[in-house]
């Protein structure tokens, strides 16, 4: 049996964003498929407060290693090297005791200082902390800068989830290296079972928009949340539900606070924080009881939270910048609005909200789209045969 090693450092269930969720989907999606599937990371106390060292769970068939991030030093310099040390011999002795046929990691960070001999390294390419901050012309960690590189440059194989992100990052690192598009996908067989269910939200009454990720500034949530100060002026009882981790620090002060003090104080009421919930017994009621989707993020490689809304057959509005025109044909299976406008945003969401006609259209056009492109059994059967090759030195 072939054995796949993950490096996820969110796996659930901890406070985990869309690689968590994207990890666990392949890993279990992997195991059904007779594959052996491991998962190592190193967990940040805000992502899993682990009181051991060290500990192994099996879950869904899946052997998950979590392990305390090292923070001996004052200088996060010597932590960071430190811990990917430990990694590498953490890898090393579970390819000791069983056999590792290939490693695969995202580019985030660089965790892989150095590879297993004869053991392929894939690194896929989400979206790394350099790419973000080239991307949002801000500065960066050249220290970042050079343990992604060197990551990259090791690498047997290249992943990308949209051919935005590769050509992007191959670009700011300089590399010439060749690459494989697998775009994300989501599973269809929850959302049947949401829908049989008829499941409600039991975290909202009443019509609201919704918005899924993480609450950062990344994601476009201050504009979003000015938007709907437009829009409360057409539909004073319309809310808006924020769903998603909610503990970001900026400049001492939780994001959140800050977000709450934009909205004007009739209409806190009307702005719903969830924080961290369980993605398929309380998000998932969320997206098919929401009367539409906004994520109007500034940077994103490939997101599966619009997918998801898709899936459910929801009207999403997304960014017009960087993977969103792969995934949203503007008009046809969704809207892409410019992130950075907070009219443009406000006058797409009163538009769907004006117009059942166009929702209904786009909403039957987004379902088709998950069907025809970004099936989760499509998904699958990339990836495996992806895998197979380089396990067999095909490509």
């Amino acid at each position: 049996m072939e054995h796949i090693l993950f490096i996820c450092n969110e796996y659930p269930p901890s406070n985990h964003g869309g690689i968590g969720s994207f990890t666990k989907d392949l890993s279990e999606a992997l195991v059904e498929n007779n594959f052996k599937v491991s998962v190592i990371g190193f967990y940040n106390k805000n992502v899993l407060d682990l009181k051991k060292r060290e500990t192994i769970e099996r879950i869904n068939n899946v052997t998950i290693y979590r392990n305390r991030y090292i923070n001996y030093f004052k200088n996060n310099k010597i932590n960071n090297i430190l811990n990917r040390i430990q990694l590498y011999n953490k890898i090393k002795k579970i390819h000791q005791k069983d056999k590792l046929s290939l490693i695969e990691a995202p580019e985030f960070g660089g965790w892989i200082l150095k590879k297993l001999k004869n053991v392929p390294l894939i690194t896929r390419l989400h979206s790394s902390s350099t790419f973000i901050n080239v991307e949002l012309n801000k500065k960066y960690s050249k220290f970042l800068y050079f343990l992604e590189k060197r990551q990259l440059n090791n690498s047997d194989y290249i992943i990308s989830v949209s051919n935005y992100v590769a050509q992007r990052t191959l670009d700011i690192f300089n590399i010439n290296k060749p690459y494989t598009i697998i775009y994300n996908a989501v599973k269809d067989n929850v959302f049947r079972v949401v829908e049989k269910e008829n499941t409600q939200s039991k975290l909202v009454n009443g019509d609201y928009i919704l918005f899924v990720g993480t609450i950062n500034p990344l994601k476009g949530v201050e504009q979003l949340i000015k938007s709907m100060i437009n829009v409360w002026q057409k539909y004073p009882d319309i809310k808006l539900v924020l769903a998603g981790k909610d503990n970001k620090i900026i400049n001492g002060q939780l994001y959140k606070k800050y977000l709450l003090s934009l909205i004007p104080g009739t209409k806190k009421k009307n702005v719903i924080f969830t924080g961290h919930i369980n993605r398929e017994k309380q998000l998932y009621p969320l997206i098919k009881n929401a009367k539409l989707c906004c994520m109007p993020s500034y940077v994103e490689a490939f997101s599966i939270a619009p997918l998801e809304a898709m899936a459910f057959g929801k009207a999403v509005i997304y960014s017009k910048y960087h993977s969103g025109p792969e995934i949203i044909n503007d008009g046809y299976n969704g809207l892409l609005c410019d992130p950075m406008n907070i009219n443009d945003i406000s006058s797409k969401i009163e538009l769907l909200l004006s117009n059942d006609n166009l929702r209904k259209t786009i909403e039957f056009n987004a379902r088709k789209t998950i069907n025809d492109k970004f099936s989760y059994n499509k998904w699958i059967k990339e990836n495996i045969d992806f895998y197979t090759k380089v396990i067999k030195n095909e490509i």
